[in-house]
């Protein structure tokens, strides 16, 4: 009956990644102690992540009102109400947080942030400016800056303020990747290529440029340069679940497919249910590696976590098929079918 204990060991599951179990300890915490903010504050969160943000919504505005000077319990209701959608109510939240902490530049990124959301661009803007006024260093609000120019191609006004930012901060390997994300949209790739060559030269170990570097090399359908860059990438971040994606595409369109089944194989053991990881190596186990039966296993796999999906159900009805198995086959191809080509 202490309720600390089931606290700490809610952290411990959530740590851990299981997080039903964690929010049955945050749950009996809370039953043993109502007023147990901490637990409180993890459950809302927790709830938002897993899609409950009604239930988030519910306990945070009671906590709010019983202490609505507790800054954490308005960040979170703010962010419940955007998972519903309910971007007016997360706007005035952001609103009198800032007004009340006129010096913290998260504030005014998150009202940004929002506002974006409700296409209030101009708005959006002040809030952004403000942010970078208040941290200059903050990139976060410069990228958003840059966001909006692009989209409303307003290219030599984003590049000109990337590259101001870069005469303050020369150094940046971050502020080069984003400046060839900027020539990139102008479809400048060779200054774009250099861009992030100058980001590894600054940072070797700064993994998205090769991944963004990547990128560009397939575009060119320069594959092999392209999987030198995911390598590198990959070196820095063992784990890293885009490189190994990437990887595996690459290598199947150079129809190195030990290669490819290899790179879905290690994102698998970083996460289990990447449906895309499965259904592609599903294909290729059937197709390739003349391994039908292991590739059924995935395809089922994906299909269990994704069962809407024409192009998991397309995998799934044509390794049915392949197997023999007709009667089978027939509806899964037959809903891929019906979302693909309607």
């Amino acid at each position: 009956r202490v309720p600390t204990a089931f606290f700490q060991l809610a952290q411990a599951y959530i740590a851990s990644g299981d997080t039903d179990k964690a929010i049955g300890n945050l749950n009996q915490a809370l039953t043993l102690n109502p007023q147990y903010v901490e637990a409180s504050l993890a459950l809302a969160e927790l709830q938002i992540r897993t899609g409950s943000a009604a239930l988030a919504v519910a306990s945070l505005q009671r906590l709010a009102q019983q202490q609505p000077r507790l800054g954490p319990a308005q960040f979170l209701l703010a962010l419940a109400y955007r998972a519903q959608g309910n971007l007016d109510n997360a706007v005035q939240i952001y609103r009198n947080l800032e007004q009340a902490n006129p010096t913290n530049a998260q504030l005014p990124l998150l009202l940004g942030n929002t506002l974006v959301q409700q296409k209030k661009n101009a708005e959006a803007r002040t809030e952004f400016d403000k942010a970078l006024k208040l941290a200059p260093d903050y990139l976060q609000p410069l990228e958003q800056l840059v966001n909006l120019d692009l989209s409303e191609k307003q290219y030599p006004a984003a590049q000109q303020r990337v590259e101001k930012q870069i005469g303050q901060n020369p150094k940046s390997a971050e502020l080069q990747s984003l400046l060839a994300g900027v020539l990139i949209a102008q479809g400048d790739t060779n200054r774009a290529e250099s861009a992030l060559s100058k980001a590894i030269e600054l940072q070797p170990d700064y993994e998205p440029a090769y991944l963004m570097l990547a990128q560009l090399h397939i575009a060119a359908n320069q594959n092999q340069k392209a999987l030198a860059d995911l390598q590198a990438a990959q070196a820095k971040n063992p784990r890293d679940v885009k490189a190994l994606l990437l990887m595996g595409t690459t290598y199947s369109a150079e129809k190195d497919y030990k290669n490819a089944a290899d790179a879905y194989e290690k994102l698998l053991n970083v996460t289990s249910n990447n449906m895309v990881a499965l259904n592609n190596l599903a294909c290729l186990y059937a197709d390739n590696l003349g391994q039908l039966d292991k590739g059924y296993q995935l395809a089922r796999q994906a299909r269990d976590l994704a069962p809407s999906d024409p192009s998991v159900a397309d995998t799934l009805g044509w390794i049915l098929y392949r197997k023999g198995q007709y009667a089978s086959a027939l509806k899964p191809l037959q809903e891929s079918a019906a979302k693909l080509y309607s």
